[in-house]
């Protein structure tokens, strides 16, 4: 008898997949897992098998579906039409897969690969609209949907995310911050009996069952808003890209301040240049403080992260992760899929150590001790130290003693003694002491009771 798939037949190698799939995540579960909070020294067989290279098709009942809480928990993601076509397909066949609940909002409304897309900014004012230099790409949107962006604007989403300057002069992210509050509002009406509002972007990801454990111990009907902290003056809130929750109480509360004031709201957000700023001005008026979050919500990459640093007398590497920012298309894949084996093998939620035992360190391992097309941050080359070409760099790092990694460019050799995996980048050679690299993962301190935020 055959396997169906929808709308076409699998081939021998993808139902070969599937059952491997099928067959390692059984596997994955047999094994055992291991309580939720607790210290100790670190049991290095957690991190036993947790090979990524598998895939999961769909159709497949995958270890994040029907978590508690899901179907009380909507997940709103904001993007824009620049960039949506580049990174909305990666989400679609990784992340949107766990949540039952979803909302895509863009600065232009469409059906995108049979998904809806909404319009984050229909009712705005059509006075703002019409007459408002920020939106002159939206304007153009209306009449010739995305064939109207130009090559520039579709190359704006790779501005690199330090320099404000550049993102300020990006048309794209002059609407960006017009959609935060009318999508908090739309958001509500489409789904006004939910208990959580998850809001995320394209970059960002999140541990879909280390956020349902957290809301797990909050009640909804208290006011919520919780977030990696950001401050803009003496406005203190949720940074947008590090995702943030709200609870229906919070939302209601906000929503019905924004709609009896809106003429208002909407002249600060003229003002202003953050969006998610002024949404955090909004609640606290409305009745609800921020939570501060950081590091369960995180502003970073997972391969960005000096795991052994302390701030905010926070040890980074002890707390729960739920989400981190700046993330490739491939990187969301990983680490979907990192959760997907972890979850399989009876882990409740997610911790930063575990993404580096068991995510950041295994990638380093098989990248060996160099990889071309990759800088793995050891630091500014600007004030990095000369070298005729990476062997030099190589060996100027295996000769000193506290060197864990270093990279190369343009005669240009950085060194550290923090590891950390990195990202791609071309032109930039990057390599590892992978004993060095193991011996500080190998010694990390145990960790002692951190809890979701304190």
């Amino acid at each position: 008898m055959g396997v169906l798939c929808p709308g076409s037949l699998l081939s021998t190698k993808a139902l070969l997949r599937v059952l491997l799939a099928i067959g390692f995540l059984l596997f994955l579960g047999r094994l055992p897992g291991r309580t939720s909070f607790g210290s100790g020294k670190l049991d290095e067989n957690l991190y036993q098998d947790l090979s990524l290279d598998i895939e999961l098709p769909r159709g497949l009942n995958l270890p994040c579906s029907q978590l508690p809480g899901a179907d009380k928990t909507l997940v709103v993601m904001k993007t824009g039409a620049a960039e949506l076509e580049a990174k909305l397909p990666t989400h679609f066949n990784t992340t949107f897969r766990c949540y039952p609940n979803y909302l895509v909002f863009s600065d232009y409304g469409e059906v995108f690969e049979d998904h809806v897309i909404i319009d984050a900014l229909a009712e705005v004012s059509p006075t703002i609209k019409k007459a408002n230099p920020d939106f002159a790409l939206w304007r153009r949107l209306q009449k010739h949907g995305r064939s109207a962006l130009t090559a520039e604007e579709l190359s704006e989403s790779d501005v690199d995310p330090s320099d404000v300057d550049g993102r300020l002069d990006s048309a794209g992210w002059k609407l960006d911050k017009w959609k935060f509050l009318p999508m908090l509002k739309h958001s509500l009406a489409l789904y006004p009996d939910m208990e959580w509002f998850v809001f995320v972007e394209p970059d960002t990801h999140i541990f879909w069952s280390s956020t349902l454990a957290f809301l797990q111990t909050l009640n909804p009907d208290k006011p919520h808003y919780v977030g990696a902290q950001m401050q803009i003056g003496e406005s203190v809130f949720a940074h947008g890209g590090s995702a943030f929750i709200l609870s229906h109480t919070s939302v209601r509360a906000a929503v019905a301040l924004f709609e009896d004031h809106k003429d208002f709201w909407e002249s600060m957000i003229d003002q202003h240049w953050a969006g998610d700023s002024i949404l955090g001005d909004v609640l606290r008026k409305s009745g609800t403080e921020l939570t501060w979050a950081w590091p369960t919500f995180q502003g970073m990459k997972p391969g960005a992260i000096d795991y052994a640093t302390v701030d905010y007398e926070k040890r980074e590497y002890c707390y729960p992760v739920i989400s981190s920012h700046h993330m490739s298309s491939r990187e969301i894949e990983e680490l979907w899929l990192f959760e997907q084996v972890w979850m399989a093998r009876g882990h409740d939620f997610v911790r930063h150590r575990d993404v580096f035992h068991g995510y950041i360190m295994p990638q380093v391992r098989l990248r060996g001790d160099n990889r071309a097309h990759w800088n793995n941050l050891s630091g500014d080359f600007e004030n990095a130290i000369d070298a005729q070409g990476f062997v030099e760099c190589r060996w100027r790092c295996r000769t000193n003693a506290t060197c864990v990694q270093y990279s190369f460019k343009d005669s240009k050799c950085a060194m550290t003694d923090v590891p950390r995996l990195g990202e791609y980048q071309r032109d930039v050679y990057s390599g590892w002491e992978l004993g060095r690299a193991q011996q500080i993962a190998n010694d990390m301190a145990p960790c002692g009771n951190e809890g979701w935020i304190k």
